[in-house]
């Protein structure tokens, strides 16, 4: 038992001296704001702001919680409910940007 304790604390403190001594790879300067840009013009929703998208995402993540939390009236499960409902218009939009690059590739 001591010497995984001590295995432990050697793990432990070699990742902290190598977050400090080692030098990491330069951040990139890639937004998520132009990914979603991106994948809004991939899937031809060009004309459509990031931030009426992201309001949109935000409604139906909110509206899917509220909904479950008044049918079931258990907060864990409305929250994942929330979450799933919060997640698919990126899902859908996603599956649209596929779906037409495919398509673009075939002609």
């Amino acid at each position: 038992m001591g010497a995984l304790v001590g295995l432990g604390v050697g793990v432990g403190l070699m990742l902290v001296w190598s977050s400090f001594a080692v030098p990491g790879r330069p951040p990139r300067v890639r937004r998520a704001h132009s990914r979603a840009r991106d994948l809004l013009a991939r899937a031809g929703l060009g004309h459509l702001s990031v931030s009426a998208f992201a309001v949109m995402c935000l409604i139906l993540g909110v509206a899917g919680a509220s909904f479950m939390q008044l049918v079931t009236r258990t907060p864990p499960v409305a929250l994942v409910f929330g979450g799933v409902g919060g997640y698919l218009p990126v899902a859908v939009v996603s599956a649209r940007a596929r779906r037409r690059q495919r398509e673009f590739a075939e002609v």
